[in-house]
């Protein structure tokens, strides 16, 4: 049995900045994240209408966040 992932609140915020700049499943490949997970918390940032601001990470940056 696979162990749940956890992810703290700014690696989703980077996450979801970088799915802005480079597309769904271009984002989770590079992250290693899940499709999925990417579009929930795409829609969660969306319900809270949080304005995460232009995305600024490539995917080496954000995995060091």
């Amino acid at each position: 049995m696979t162990q749940k992932k956890i992810y703290d609140k700014e690696f989703r915020i980077q996450a979801v900045k970088l799915e802005r700049e480079i597309g769904f499943s271009a984002a989770a490949k590079e992250l290693g994240v899940n499709v999925d997970t990417l579009y929930g918390w795409n829609k969660h940032a969306k319900d809270v209408r949080r304005d995460l601001g232009p995305g600024t990470q490539t995917p080496d940056t954000a995995m060091r966040s």
